[in-house]
């Protein structure tokens, strides 16, 4: 190719198929250098929603994008790509979760290792949901939990909301609600039974607020009161979780969100407004977990956090051998993207948008997905090739 200004001119000895597919190799090596390097994000796709987006979550390795609305109880699904033509459009939307006490909102959506969908919200439901890829039949409910609220939690108003969903390395779903317990689900051919509570009655006097599998098997679980929990598989089989250790975040800070990282610790955020990086501290006593890393108040309070492992070749020095970009979602309607490593904590990336960024999700290829109560739901890309228009970039 032969540059002519702004234009790329294609030499006559070239024919338009080779021209064509030298074209698609370079933006698919442009693409690809983007994702690694840690590009700014720019946006790809808006999902607009009437009543507001929650929450979020990927399926089928991108192929579909899931969202979770705050104030109608429904589920949709989009296609992972944007349309040729048009503005997107949820190819299922599904109806499974009820108002309960007055209120809506589905909290909580989790892809499981089966490929199924689980959905939490307000009714005190957790739902698990076969979902087809488009064309290909209806998503259909598969199983129902049902236990937050009951006897065996605590005795508080609106007991039966369930705000956070993790799946151990079993297959088996947990659950966390404002009853102050974390519950674990198996569920084999027609039956769900309900394994184990953890904190059962009240035992800790504070509502769950966040899940999250560690990368050593244990579950991490924070509390409204600023304590984070870790619990491990005890040694006999069948004889569930125990507590191993808690940890108490700053200032008793309500925790909003975690997010495993590569050494078995975890990144927190919560009403505070501060990114915290906890690693394990070597032993399990007193607290198993060593505050690394704080980023400086951001003035906001933090819905969420997610990680991904940065490429050796965006790591600095600083970082040592493990790094990971934590993408964080603020009430002003900001994504904040850090790197982190060690002791080093740097924010590389602001991306603003409208309104509170509730949730967050990652997908294989390096994009990110956002849960926004005034913009619906955004897909945004490092990829230029993935980028919207100029026009819908300057709209959002």
């Amino acid at each position: 190719f032969e540059r002519n200004g702004d234009a790329l001119r294609v030499p006559s000895t070239i024919s338009d198929r080779d021209a064509s597919a030298r074209a698609s190799e370079g933006l698919q090596a442009l693409d690809a250098a983007c994702v690694d390097e840690g590009a700014p994000f720019a946006l790809s796709m808006v999902m607009p929603h009437l009543h507001a987006a929650r929450t979020c979550c990927v399926l089928q390795q991108g192929a579909a994008l899931v969202s979770g609305g705050m104030n109608d109880n429904l589920i949709r699904v989009w296609a992972g790509t944007p349309p040729l033509q048009g503005d997107p459009e949820a190819h299922f939307v599904m109806e499974g979760h009820q108002r309960a006490k007055g209120a809506d909102g589905v909290l909580a959506l989790l892809e499981m290792t089966t490929g199924q969908l689980a959905s939490a919200g307000r009714d005190g439901k957790v739902l698990v949901w076969d979902v087809p890829r488009a064309g290909e039949g209806a998503p259909a409910l598969a199983h129902t939990f049902e236990g937050h609220g009951d006897h065996n939690g605590a005795t508080v108003s609106n007991a039966q909301v369930v705000a956070a969903l993790a799946e151990d390395h079993l297959g088996r779903l947990i659950s966390g609600g404002w009853d102050q317990s974390v519950r674990v689900w198996q569920a084999a051919g027609g039956s769900v039974t309900e394994l184990q509570v953890l904190g059962s009655k009240g035992a800790f006097a504070s509502p769950v607020t966040a899940l999250c599998l560690l990368t050593d098997a244990a579950l991490a679980a924070a509390y409204g009161d600023g304590t984070i929990r870790k619990y491990a598989e005890a040694s006999e089989k069948g004889a569930g979780y125990h507590l191993v250790c808690a940890v108490t975040t700053g200032d008793r800070e309500v925790p909003r969100s975690l997010a495993p990282l590569p050494n078995g610790g975890f990144a927190q955020v919560g009403n505070a407004g501060v990114l915290r990086v906890w690693h394990l501290s070597g032993d399990l006593t007193p607290a198993g977990f060593t505050q690394a890393a704080a980023s400086p108040p951001m003035g906001d309070r933090l819905f969420s956090v997610i990680s991904r492992e940065v490429p050796p070749s965006h790591r600095r020095a600083s970082m040592g051998g493990t790094a990971v970009e934590l993408l964080v979602g603020s009430d002003d309607g900001r994504l904040l993207v850090w790197l982190a490593g060690g002791n080093d904590l740097k924010c590389v990336q602001t991306f603003k948008t409208a309104g509170s960024i509730l949730s967050l999700s990652a997908l294989p290829n390096g994009d990110a997905l956002i849960a926004a109560d005034s913009s619906g739901m955004l897909l945004l890309s490092r990829a230029p090739s993935r980028a919207a228009s100029r026009a819908v970039q300057n709209t959002y």
